[in-house]
């Protein structure tokens, strides 16, 4: 089983990003609480690994501030965000 949290993420509107992540079904307790306080706006199931797509997206005022969120979601091992231009 692949245990490994893959996302990406993208800056939407001046003060506004969103997060896509895929994670195995075993894992929906620990992305959620990742993420408490950022808004669902999409769910979804990769249907060649099963993988379950979750979706979030927050108002952050200032550009570190989402930088810092990265990259502490960065620094856990388990999850890996890349950034889509």
């Amino acid at each position: 089983m692949n245990d490994l949290i893959e996302g990406a993420y993208w800056k939407t509107d001046e003060r506004e990003y969103n997060i896509q992540i895929s994670y195995p079904k075993e894992r929906r307790a620990m992305v959620k609480s990742l993420f408490s306080g950022w808004d669902v706006i999409g769910t979804g199931q990769d249907p060649r690994s099963s993988k379950r797509i979750l979706i979030f997206r927050k108002k952050i005022l200032k550009t570190r501030d989402f930088r810092a969120i990265i990259k502490g979601l960065n620094h856990n091992q388990t999850i890996n965000l890349k950034e889509i231009t």
